[in-house]
């Protein structure tokens, strides 16, 4: 038998031969919802840090710029510390007070980003939208954390691989 056959043969024994009955029955036991609200909550923190790097880089949920410093000397100082947002960009990080008390409250129907310390006004000063994802964000966890995990239990819980 030629390598391809074999491998053919040995992809065979990687999947267990279920009836389509007993396909579809494992197919419709699985909570697809339940399952990616389990995983989201499971990574909350890596959520919350995205949020944190979004600031970094001095960017909104929307992908806009949070905005720009009014005094120079600020400006020039916060550049110093975080070149990375950008020359005058504001970047909403100074002690990391408020970028450690952000967290997440994920439900069925959403993903609430909040501040549990806000002393600086942040959210009034600059908007809700310094909240939650950008698309970049949302890509980047979709593809690297999300849909790999989702994966892995769609297929221990389905026998599907």
């Amino acid at each position: 038998m030629s390598h391809g056959g074999a491998s053919f043969i040995n992809q065979l024994k990687l999947f267990k031969m279920s009836t389509p009955a007993e396909m579809i029955r494992k197919l419709e036991a699985y909570n697809l919802v339940g399952e990616v609200v389990e995983i989201l909550n499971a990574d909350k923190k890596i959520l919350e840090q995205a949020n944190a790097e979004q600031w970094r880089k001095g960017k909104r949920a929307s992908g806009a710029p949070i905005g720009k410093y009014k005094s120079g000397k600020y400006a020039f100082m916060k550049n110093q510390m975080n070149p990375e947002a950008g020359a005058g960009q504001v970047d909403l990080i100074l002690t990391k007070k408020t970028v450690n008390s952000i967290t997440t409250d994920i439900t069925t129907d959403s993903i609430v980003f909040k501040l549990n310390s806000d002393e600086w006004n942040l959210k009034q000063r600059y908007g809700e939208n310094i909240l939650g994802l950008n698309k970049e964000s949302k890509t980047k966890f979709i593809k690297e954390k999300l849909l790999p995990d989702l994966l892995k239990s769609f297929s221990a819980k389905t026998g599907a691989k």
